[in-house]
């Protein structure tokens, strides 16, 4: 029977040794890991819930003071000013329901609990309405610029005064759609970056990073 020196011991036993630590190092990295994974989905959540609040706070905020300016000047204005006070009261209306069924949707998204799937689906039907808001705003300011134009030839101040208001609530609605868009998108970022998963093998568990 072969015995073992004292030496053999010592080296066995530091392998040993060694391979535990390196086993705990690895199943605490992958238990961060995880941790940060599973809190990607809530933070990605609070965000966007944040930014749509914020942002139908500033769309409902715009209609109102829209709505003020027109109506102080309207007396005033001209009638080709006042077909544009017209068209920016019509504006500003339909923007203040936006705003508040928008606020009333994100205060109810808040009080939602999402799976990660659901989250992503929501958060790229977000960036999908903005992107297709965005396409609206330009045809909009396009069929101002015409309007205008056709107002120019037959010398109608109606069509003058609606094609001013629309290049102006156009483009105020395209640039404020267009950083909307870019707020969700970086915000959702996460979402589609780094995933963690551990996967139960023959030789033990093993970690896998996705990117």
């Amino acid at each position: 029977m072969a015995f073992l020196s004292r030496r053999e011991l010592y080296h066995i036993r530091n392998c040993s040794l060694t391979m535990h630590k390196l086993t705990l190092i690895v199943l605490l990295t992958a238990s961060l890991f995880a941790r940060a994974q599973n809190a990607i989905p809530e933070n990605v959540k609070s965000g966007r819930v944040h930014i749509n609040k914020s942002g139908m706070t500033v769309l409902g905020s715009w209609a109102l003071a829209n709505t003020a300016f027109s109506l102080i000047r309207y007396r005033n204005g001209s009638l080709g000013q006042q077909y544009t006070y017209d068209m920016n009261m019509m504006f500003s209306a339909v923007n203040l329901g936006i705003a508040g069924l928008g606020y009333l949707a994100a205060v109810k998204e808040e009080r939602s609990v999402l799976t990660t799937d659901q989250n992503l689906q929501n958060q790229l039907r977000m960036e999908r309405i903005l992107a297709f808001n965005a396409g609206l705003d330009v045809a909009y300011v396009t069929c101002g610029f015409l309007l205008r134009e056709m107002g120019e030839r037959r010398d109608s101040d109606m069509l003058r005064g609606y094609g001013t208001s629309v290049i102006y609530q156009g483009g105020f609605l395209l640039l404020f759609d267009t950083v909307m868009f870019m707020m969700h998108r970086k915000n959702g970022k996460p979402l589609l970056g780094q995933s963690v998963q551990l996967n139960p093998s023959a030789t033990g568990i093993g970690l896998q990073l996705n990117f």
